[in-house]
């Protein structure tokens, strides 16, 4: 299920450090091979992308 968020719901979760901080670590990580990115429209799981 989808959880859909406003942009001032994020604003009030999130302070721009921490998103900073988050995008920061996942470009680390992509760049390490640690993370995977899956093409729009390909099937995924929390393990892996179905390509």
């Amino acid at each position: 299920m989808a959880l859909y968020l406003t942009e001032g719901e994020v604003e009030r979760l999130l302070s721009m450090d921490e998103v900073i901080a988050a995008v920061e670590g996942a470009f680390r990580k992509h760049g390490e091979g640690a993370a995977e990115t899956c093409p729009a429209g390909v099937p995924r799981s929390p393990e892996r992308c179905f390509t």
